[in-house]
């Protein structure tokens, strides 16, 4: 049996560690190299392709010495539920810090990241920790081998040039913070997510990042732990004493910047309504829609529409949540009701791919079809701002 690591991600929306098998890392192929494995979740453009540019990305050690960087690729993408190595040579140490910058207008949400140093110290990164800290979100069907089929993590979005209306070009983070940390830790970030989103260098998302630029890391003393794998000193966690990191080029101007950080927060609960015909109200549009004329339906019992819906930072297709019986309209963030026997208006037909209306009633009372026929007539499903939905591309998660 394979080795497993310990990361923290989500399980049933709550912190916890999730076992994922060393066999999820690329192994170094020398020993000055190290390796960056980023799995892609779910990833947006302006066609029909969901592939994304090949980030780029940066190391440093603990002490924030500079290890080295691999430049991000422009005509290469990352599929669907895929990964893509970056090889970064440098020197043979422990890489502690990472920093990844989007390259590219195709926009991807990144749902994994796996370090594996020459010194054959291993790291990763889930995406629930992004989307817990309010950046542009998604669920995810990528499963990672051995780690349960539902623990699928949500993906992260980020964008080089704001195409897809996603402000973040890049995100920081402190490896050992989400790996191998002990219950403690996970449990200490359910209990007060500051001690997560609102530490600059344990996680930061940046609405200027590049592969060039520098990131905050925190004094050696900062980081002390309990046995349980919990801070000693929160306060130092919240309020740090942090430095800059060595340059990545000390001959180019742009490898001294940090950049402009996007100081994250704990997800909010956006406008959302359960239509009925005496509860239909006008939602405020979400600037964070791409893929239009995507669907994604999930039967993962994990996924939740509900929870798609709720947040202010969801960024993607409209979203059926199967088990929960419930849809979310993307572009409105409001959430609809499955049709089933019970239910024939005002509620989304899945098999038809539309929403069936209640000004369709009138014909109903009148006698001039029947339900179903009456809730039929209109096979296009349309937004409250009157937009036609047209899904030319259907995914289906299980």
């Amino acid at each position: 049996m394979a080795n497993t690591l310990s990361i923290i991600g989500l399980v049933s929306s709550l912190f916890a560690n999730i076992n994922i098998p060393s066999t999820s890392f690329a192994p170094p192929v020398h020993r000055s190299s190290t390796k960056v494995r980023v799995y892609a979740g779910l990833s947006g453009t302006v066609g029909t392709s969901t592939s994304g540019n090949i980030p780029g990305v940066a190391l440093w050690d603990s002490a924030g010495a500079f290890i080295g960087k691999a430049m991000g690729i422009y005509n290469y993408v990352i599929e669907d539920g895929s990964f893509y190595d970056l090889t970064v040579k440098g020197k043979k140490a422990s890489a502690e810090y990472l920093s990844v910058a989007a390259f590219g207008k195709d926009g991807l949400c990144i749902a994994a990241v796996a370090v594996t140093s020459p010194t054959g110290y291993q790291a990763g990164w889930l995406g629930d920790v992004g989307m817990k800290c309010g950046a542009p979100w998604y669920p995810s069907d990528l499963v990672i081998e051995g780690s349960g089929p539902q623990a699928r993590p949500a993906c992260v979005w980020i964008d080089q040039d704001g195409s897809n209306n996603h402000p973040h070009t890049g995100m920081t983070m402190h490896l050992p913070s989400f790996t191998g940390a002990g219950e403690g830790l996970a449990q200490e970030y359910n209990d007060n997510i500051d001690t997560l989103c609102k530490s600059l260098p344990r996680f930061s998302m940046w609405t200027t990042r590049s592969v060039h630029m520098t990131l905050p890391v925190y004094y050696k003393d900062q980081l002390r732990y309990n046995d349980d794998g919990s801070d000693k000193d929160l306060d130092k966690i919240l309020n740090p004493k942090m430095m800059q990191s060595q340059t990545t080029a000390p001959n180019d101007p742009t490898g001294t910047k940090l950049g402009v950080a996007d100081g994250p927060s704990a997800l909010l609960g956006g406008p959302i309504v359960e239509l009925g015909p005496s509860k239909r109200r006008r939602a405020r549009r979400s600037p964070l829609q791409p893929l239009h004329d995507h669907l994604v339906v999930s039967n993962v019992t994990s996924h939740s529409a509900r929870e798609v819906c709720e947040s202010r930072t969801s960024a993607g297709p409209d979203f059926v949540g199967v088990v929960e019986g419930l849809f979310c309209d993307m572009a409105e963030k409001i959430l609809w009701p499955l049709c089933d026997a019970g239910i024939y208006t005002d509620c989304f037909d899945l098999e038809s791919k539309i929403l069936r209306s209640s000004r369709q009633r009138g014909a109903i009372a009148a006698g001039t079809d029947t339900p179903d026929q009456a809730s039929r007539i209109e096979l296009k499903a349309r937004s409250l701002e009157g937009e036609v939905k047209m899904y030319q591309h259907v995914q289906v998660w299980s």
